[in-house]
């Protein structure tokens, strides 16, 4: 029997992209919409998803791996929608960071309560750490929340670099979070896609976008979810459709058999390269946009350009 729970390992190349938010949110509609979920915080040091959903952990997964209490303890219910939470700790250093040998024992550790699920949701650290490399890489798929502000999209590119360059990760679904003008779609489409193609020989395809939605401060301040609070709002619609497509997707890699083994470090062999002149640019690129750039990496070439007349200048990123 192939496997059946998606294991999705949600990154961002910063912090302030909304990252977490569209986790806790993702998670809850795929809930709603029939599909049993587990959240994992995966921010192991600085974790928010307690915080985000209102409630006050009893432990949290450090807990459970230093024995002094079990999963069925740390683990929440939300009791509006049946979504499992796994939370983590906040404000502590000790376990923000995990060598290969304690990541094996927390993946070992989880695997029989996410197995359990149809999906697993990682919502992992911002940014590059030994930690967040290696839980993504034991991830069936990775997606990777950016918004179009410059240093978001530079960031993002960084992060496929090195995960496709060190861990040999080469498909990634990319969510594009706080639209404001839908001109910014197209712009890092070509910015952080185009240029993954072209210059990594990376497949990142846009799974979904996210508009700019001041309902989504609202709901953090008052600490419950968007999608308990705004169910009908533009960012909850946006999310929607993107789990509507995580579920089509874990549909054609079950009947693929390509669902990987949850929660597992599997060594990766390096996918063989294009020739360059081969590589093709993401769709609307054009040669001057995809041009390779002298000292310094195209996303950042491309992500200080002046941007087009008509887009929006960088704004302020949900948390």
């Amino acid at each position: 029997m192939p496997a059946q729970t998606l294991s999705v390992a949600i990154l961002s190349g910063k912090g302030g992209v909304g990252k977490s938010n569209v986790t806790l949110n993702l998670a809850l509609s795929l809930q709603q919409s029939g599909a049993s979920v587990l959240v994992l915080d995966g921010d192991l040091g600085l974790a928010n998803v307690d915080v985000l959903m209102g409630f006050t952990p009893d432990g949290t997964i450090w807990d459970v791996l230093q024995g002094r209490t079990t999963i069925d303890r740390v683990l929440h219910t939300d009791p509006a929608s049946g979504l499992h939470v796994l939370p983590a700790a906040s404000g502590t250093g000790q376990q923000a960071q995990l060598d290969t040998k304690s990541c094996q024992l927390l993946l070992k550790t989880l695997r029989p309560l996410a197995e359990k699920h149809d999906f697993v949701l990682l919502d992992l650290g911002a940014g590059l750490s030994e930690t967040v490399r290696l839980l993504a890489r034991s991830a069936a798929v990775q997606l990777v929340v950016t918004t179009p502000e410059p240093t978001a999209i530079t960031d993002a590119y960084a992060l496929l670099k090195v995960l496709s360059k060190a861990h040999h990760l080469n498909h990634f679904q990319v969510a594009i979070n706080n639209i404001v003008d839908p001109e910014e779609v197209s712009l890092t489409r070509t910015r952080l896609l185009g240029a993954a193609r072209k210059f990594l020989q990376v497949e990142a395809r846009l799974i979904g976008t996210i508009r700019h939605d001041p309902l989504l401060q609202e709901a953090v301040y008052k600490r419950t979810p968007l999608l308990h609070l705004f169910p009908e709002s533009p960012a909850a619609t946006d999310i929607a459709s993107i789990a509507k497509k995580l579920k089509s997707l874990r549909r054609k890699m079950i009947a693929e058999g390509t669902i990987s083994p949850c929660l597992s470090l599997r060594t990766r062999k390096p996918a063989a390269a294009a020739p360059a002149d081969q590589a093709a640019a993401s769709p609307g690129t054009t040669p001057a946009q995809t041009r390779p750039v002298q000292k310094a990496s195209p996303a950042r070439a491309a992500a200080t350009e002046k941007a087009p007349k008509g887009s929006a200048s960088p704004k302020k990123s949900s948390r």
